[in-house]
């Protein structure tokens, strides 16, 4: 967990007794690229020192770096709705980018495989349900208005649904677009997700592609 999220270890033996155990478990695993010692964080001293001493000792080509979001590589996001200019302006960073992301609405298909006709419109908290609230990391508040702002109000799921594909299709391609002058690379949170949402996904629950997954390509 990273700092926000939870408290540091109290048991220092049984954390490096069961991160050995992981590491030899998943370190033959193709899609193994580096290790981090915390999300968005920093693990205690005496953990990062042990974790450096153990690395080496069973993945000794594996790289390993202290926080997946600080010093080496940049993160934090954001996840939310931001004007264009901002990847560019603000985001773009001469450092491999850890994690970002924004809403990413699904198609009136998959939403009615998601929730009962009841919940389909206007949004309310069967859409919470499904990850997409006003004031959490995605603000879809805002990706609201930016919507509003481009395609004036609407009045039904069918029609905002579509419009929404083109939020998050500008969205995915600005941070690509921007990210990709420096060439350093960038990860999204996420590409897609363990079950039927409307944010962080490139393509849905259904394996239907979002307008973030054409504005990727």
């Amino acid at each position: 967990a990273n700092p926000g999220d939870g408290p540091n270890p109290k048991d220092h033996k049984l954390f490096m007794d069961n991160a050995e155990d992981f590491v030899k478990r998943i370190r033959n695993h193709p899609s193994i690229g580096l290790y981090c010692g915390r999300n968005e964080g920093y693990p205690p001293d005496e953990l990062e020192k042990s974790i450096r001493k153990l690395l080496p000792q069973i993945v000794p080509d594996i790289h390993y770096i202290t926080s997946s979001a600080d010093d080496v590589v940049s993160g934090h996001g954001p996840y939310a709705t931001k004007p264009l200019k901002y990847y560019f302006k603000e985001r773009a960073t001469p450092l491999f980018h850890s994690e970002i992301g924004l809403p990413a609405p699904v198609s009136f298909e998959s939403l009615k495989m998601m929730m009962p006709d009841t919940s389909l419109w206007p949004i309310n908290l069967m859409w919470g349900i499904h990850d997409f609230s006003m004031e959490s990391a995605q603000e879809g508040e805002n990706f609201m208005k930016a919507l509003e702002n481009n395609f004036g109000k609407v009045d039904n799921a069918k029609d905002w649904l579509e419009y929404a594909q083109w939020i998050s299709y500008q969205g995915y391609r600005a941070i690509l677009e921007a990210q990709g002058k420096n060439r350093m690379g960038v990860l999204f949170w996420m590409t897609h997700c363990a079950w039927p949402s409307l944010v962080f996904q490139t393509y849905d629950y259904y394996f239907e592609p979002t307008g973030s997954y054409f504005g990727s390509k």
